[in-house]
Formats: structure tokens, C-alpha cells, sequence
């Protein structure tokens, strides 16, 4: 008599033990997947709104597409675990992992252990939720609420009704696409003719309004008309494109050569077990809880999700489908799986091996994500940008990113990271007003450092860059740019950090220009940097464009330093000059280790094709100085 309830016990303890093992495997496949640095370009973003000042983290996701519960909490996780790229992506490992394990337990107890099984283990290995999990951005946690709302609502309990409410709300202040969660139940319930289940339904998706609410009163309907990332250059893939694509990634083919071959072999086993399930009759009289009680409601969700992921890229990214949007209706659709798993196998067990070929498939398309190629250095290489601001910047200098990217880069990248700002350019509904901002956020910032790092991240953010060059090239002295492989870093040697006298010139040029005022230091230094302000003035517009040229020269006449440019830093060529306006240019002059002390002159004119502007005094040199240099 004991028998039975002894077999029953050492089956689930056998059950219990295979979870486990999953789950294991699991925690194993997601830290291989989450070693090196990279954490893809929306990582870096994600670094940048967890370490910036709160304020200007909430302002940026009040104009971006993302709630604020996730960068809230990798804010909290950092200043713990820190910011090495393992820390910031252990995170989103962890609560993967607990994914699998809540999709197993959610599945057992609506079809039974095999299915849970199944299940568990194709998502485990699947490449999206490895990919997805590993990365440093909240979808991965959003599907982890998401699975856990679901079992709540299928339990449909007065704890679990609150559960179900207050887990909704979780998953949709983490991420928009939660809402497939809420609105699946609304469906359900209407389905049900349940009032209850309508009003606790409709409860938890309101649960966001309030949020939706402050950005709109914040400008966020400016981010909607904005059309996306991409500004209309590039037209949405074809419907059908991105269905294949849906297919493509949910049996784990977007690795696999062909990608075809995932859809395709886990078609063919799921056909095995449909044909498995009408033929053996027996098995439709067993009662299902899975088809009697929430197939509705998985089935919706699965239909929200994939229409959801559909219309953000059709509307907004516009790009091949994403494992990140497409992911959320994976367990829903493997729910559906276990399903028929567990159903078709009850009778004829020999399924139980075909169903199997599913994680099969899925094991074999995340060997070829292990094996993806990286970008090309060209493109993304903030080894170079990070290490070169760590071997040139002080502690006393200021660092400025004008791509969210870079600057979490930087903070998980840098042996010593300094305080730097952000100022971001490139999607206008990130940039916004940018002179305007630059103009508020420059001046305490140069007020104290002594140099300012403008790193620019290649042409690819448009002229939002320039603009924010402008400020500083018309206040502080500009320093010759700097490459690395993928950016342009431009130093500008502050006002507060450059030590300058003034002195009138008044030297008349041919052309009506006359140089006014002359700003340069008294003293200078082997390898210091030389700043110098040119006041000039023109009596009538200039139809030509005359380089300046600044020129070091010891008593010998030999030149130890010079600089060649047009004025302002390129911003005011000599056509552009307003009439009896002063144009304040600045230069600076790199010293050489080499130069010896002695008295040193600055030496000033314009050129063009045709030569040196001439002095209407004679000669074409202004002589600034003495300078006293000391090695």
C-alpha cells in the first residue's frame, strides 16, 4: 500500500533534482556568454543613466523610450557589486537565470513536470534569452516579472490577485513591452465574462499611467513625432520579413546556417506531436489544465507580444527584428509546447524524445552566437578612446561625452575614471536644444577644470557635435584633436586652467583687419601648453578666408612651436566676420620637452593663396613678447 506514494515521491524528487541541473546549466551558458568587455552599445547607455547625477538620468528617460525601474535599480546594483563590465552584466545573469527557474515552476503546475522540463531547459539555451539575459538593459528583467505576473494571474487567489497587480506594475515600469502581460488577462477575462478578473486586469496595466502621465507633461509626445532612432532614412521591413524573422528567433535559428533550419526542425516536431495527440484519442479525455483554464490567456500574450515587437520595429528601430522585443513571447509559446509535450506523451512517451530535438536546436544556435563576430575595431573600439583618456587626463580636467555610449564605456572601462559630463547629440528627441544646453552646462564645468576632453564619437552623430565644439571653441583655447580608431577627442585648455596678460597691439592689416588686443602668458614652460587670445576687429567684410598662423620663436628667429588654423577653431572664417564686432580667437601651442630657457616671442599674421596679409606699417609679422621660458 506504500508503493505508491513512495514511487510518487522518489519520481518527484528525481523531477526536482533535473530542475536543478537545468537550472545549472542555465546560470553556466550565461556567464560564458557574459565574458569581455563588451557590453553593446545600449549597455554602455544603460551604465551612463545608472552613474550620472539621478536628476539628469530621469530627465534623459523622460525624452527616451524606456521606464525608469530598471536603470533605478542597476543605479543601486553598481554601488555594490561596481562597475567592471562583469558586475553590471552579472545582474541581468541573475534574474535570467530566475527566469528559467519561474517558467519551470509556472509550467509544472499548469501541465506537468515533463513539459516544465522541456521547457525550462529550451530556455535555458536558447540564444535569445542568453543574448538577451547577458545584456546590460532591462528586457531580460521585464520577461522575468512578466513570467512571474502570469503564474500569478493563473492562480487567481486573493494573494495572488495582489501578487498579480503588483508584479504588472514592476514589469511595466521596467519595460513598455510588459504590457502584453496585462492586456493578454484583460482578453482572458472578457473571454470569461469575469467582471473581477476585468477590473484586477484593467488595475494592474493602469498601474503605468502615472508615469506616462509626468514625461507627456515633459515633452515625451515630442519623441513620438520624432519617428525614431533612425529619422526616416531607412524604410521598415516587409511584414512578412519580419514574421519570418519572429519565427526565426523563437526556435533559436538566428545563429544557425541556414536560419530556416530552426523553424523548420521545430515545425516538424511540433506537426510529430499534434499527429501524436489526434491519434491517440485517450489523451483529449484526460483532463488538460493548461487548455481548460488559461490557453486564452497564453495564447494572447503570445499575439500581443509578437504584434507589439512588430510595431515597434515598424514604427521606431526599423531594423531586423530583435531578440529583445521578441523574447517575451518565448515562454508563452513554449508554455504552449510543454503543453502538447506533456499531453502527447501520457500515453506514447516515445514523444518525449522528439519534443526533445527542441532544445537540441536551440543548443546548436548558441554555439554559433558564442561563435558571432565581434565588430570591427574601426567601428567600436573604446579600448582605445578609454585608454588613451586614462594615460592624458588629470584629475584636475573634465571629461565631456556627447554619446551616452561612450561615457558608460568609459566608467566601466577606466583604471580611474574622471568626472565627466554628458551632453548627448544625434536622435533629436535626445538632443534637444543643444547651444542652449551647452550654454548652461559649460561654464561651472570649465570654471573647475583645467582642460575639458571632448570626445566625439566618429561623424555618426551628426552635426549635434559640432555645436557643442562651438561653445567651446569660441570661450577656451583649442588644442590639437586627437584619433583614436573610432573617435576624435578634442582637448580645450580652459580659461581658469590658462594663466594670460593682456596687452593692446593695434596692429593694422591690408584688407581693413587689425588686430586689437593680444592675451599671452609671460612665462612658459618646457611641454606646457602656450594659450593665446587674438582680438580681432574688421573695418569692412572680408571676401577671402585668411588662415592665422601663430609662430614660436626664440632670439635667433628659430620657431619652437607653431599653429596654423582658420579663427575660432575653424567656427569664424574671415568672410564671416561681423563688421566693428571683436572676434576672439583663440590658439594654443604645444612646447616642446626640448625647449631650452631664454626669452621667447610670439610671432602673429594671415595668409592665404596669395600669401601673407601685409601690415600697413610694414612687414607682415606681429611680434608679441618677450616670453620667459625655463626648462
Amino acid at each position: 500500500m506504500t508503493t505508491e506514494p513512495m514511487f510518487k515521491a522518489k519520481r518527484e524528487s528525481s523531477t526536482d533534482l533535473v530542475a536543478v541541473a537545468v537550472l545549472l546549466l542555465a546560470f553556466a551558458v550565461r556567464v560564458k556568454g557574459i565574458r569581455g568587455i563588451d557590453l553593446g552599445l545600449d549597455g554602455g547607455l544603460s551604465v551612463t543613466l545608472a552613474r550620472m547625477p539621478l536628476g539628469d538620468a530621469l530627465t534623459f528617460l523622460v525624452h527616451d523610450v524606456h521606464p525608469p525601474l530598471y536603470y533605478l535599480g542597476l543605479r543601486f546594483w553598481v554601488l555594490v557589486a561596481g562597475t567592471t563590465p562583469l558586475a553590471v552584466k552579472y545582474l541581468g545573469l541573475l534574474l535570467s537565470t530566475m527566469a528559467v527557474a519561474a517558467a519551470m515552476g509556472w509550467i509544472r503546475s499548469l501541465v506537468g513536470s515533463r513539459g516544465a522540463l522541456l521547457a525550462g531547459l529550451t530556455l535555458a539555451v536558447t540564444p535569445a534569452t542568453v543574448e538577451v539575459g547577458g545584456s546590460v538593459r532591462e528586457f531580460g528583467p521585464a520577461v522575468t516579472l512578466m513570467i512571474l505576473a502570469a503564474w500569478a494571474y493563473t492562480r487567481w487567489s486573493r494573494q495572488s490577485r495582489v501578487a498579480f497587480v503588483v508584479l504588472s506594475a514592476l514589469a511595466l515600469w521596467t519595460s513598455y513591452i510588459a504590457v502584453a502581460v496585462p492586456l493578454a488577462a484583460v482578453i482572458d477575462a472578457v473571454a470569461r465574462r469575469s467582471w473581477r478578473r476585468l477590473v484586477v486586469s484593467a488595475l494592474a496595466g493602469a498601474t503605468i499611467l502615472p508615469w506616462l502621465g509626468y514625461i507627456v507633461s515633459q515633452g515625451f509626445l515630442e519623441t513620438l513625432r520624432s519617428n525614431g532612432p533612425r529619422q526616416n532614412l531607412v524604410a521598415p521591413p516587409p511584414l512578412l520579413s519580419q514574421l519570418g524573422d519572429v519565427a526565426v528567433i523563437l526556435t533559436g535559428g538566428s545563429y544557425l546556417t541556414p536560419t530556416v533550419l530552426g523553424p523548420a526542425v521545430v515545425g516538424i516536431v511540433l506537426i510529430v506531436l499534434a499527429v501524436g495527440l489526434a491519434v491517440d484519442r485517450l489523451s483529449w479525455r484526460r483532463p488538460v489544465p493548461f487548455v481548460s483554464g488559461t490557453g486564452i490567456f497564453v495564447g494572447a500574450t503570445i499575439v500581443a507580444s509578437v504584434i507589439l515587437a512588430i510595431a515597434v520595429n515598424t514604427i521606431w528601430t526599423r531594423q531586423a527584428m530583435s531578440s529583445r522585443y521578441v523574447l517575451p513571447a518565448l515562454p508563452f509559446t513554449l508554455l504552449v509546447v510543454a503543453a502538447a509535450t506533456q499531453a502527447a506523451s501520457i500515453r506514447r512517451p516515445g514523444l518525449i524524445v522528439v519534443a526533445g530535438i527542441i532544445p537540441l536546436v536551440a543548443v546548436a544556435g548558441l554555439l554559433g552566437w558564442y561563435a558571432r563576430p565581434t565588430l570591427p575595431p574601426d567601428y567600436w573600439n573604446p579600448t582605445a578612446t578609454v585608454g588613451f583618456l586614462d594615460n592624458h587626463v588629470n584629475p584636475t580636467d573634465g571629461v565631456v561625452f556627447t554619446s551616452a555610449e561612450q561615457a558608460g564605456y568609459y566608467e566601466v572601462l577606466s583604471r580611474h575614471p574622471r568626472p565627466w559630463t554628458l551632453v548627448s547629440v544625434g536622435t533629436d528627441y535626445l538632443s534637444g536644444d543643444i547651444p542652449e544646453r551647452t550654454a548652461r552646462i559649460f561654464p561651472p564645468l570649465v570654471d573647475r577644470s583645467d582642460v575639458v576632453w571632448l570626445v566625439l564619437w566618429k561623424a555618426a552623430l551628426g552635426s549635434g557635435t559640432a555645436q557643442v565644439g562651438d561653445w567651446l571653441s569660441r570661450h577656451e583655447f583649442p588644442v590639437v584633436p586627437v584619433s583614436t580608431s573610432d573617435s576624435e577627442i578634442d582637448p580645450y585648455l580652459t580659461t581658469a586652467g590658462a594663466s594670460v596678460h593682456s596687452e593692446p597691439v593695434d596692429a593694422a592689416f591690408d584688407a581693413g583687419v587689425r588686430l586689437a588686443v593680444a592675451h599671452w602668458p609671460t612665462t612658459i614652460q618646457a611641454g606646457d601648453r602656450l594659450p593665446l587670445e587674438l582680438d580681432w576687429l574688421a573695418a569692412d567684410p572680408l571676401d577671402r578666408n585668411y588662415t592665422v598662423f601663430v609662430h614660436l620663436v626664440d632670439a635667433t628667429g628659430k620657431t619652437w612651436a607653431q599653429r596654423d588654423g582658420w579663427p575660432v577653431n575653424g567656427r569664424a572664417p574671415t568672410s564671416t566676420w561681423p563688421t566693428g564686432q571683436v572676434v576672439e580667437d583663440r590658439h594654443v601651442l604645444a612646447l616642446p620637452s626640448s625647449l631650452p630657457g631664454g626669452q621667447f616671442w610670439l610671432e602673429v599674421g594671415l595668409y592665404d593663396d596669395h600669401g601673407r596679409l601685409a601690415l600697413r606699417s610694414g612687414g607682415n609679422v606681429v611680434r608679441l613678447g618677450p616670453i620667459v621660458g625655463s626648462t
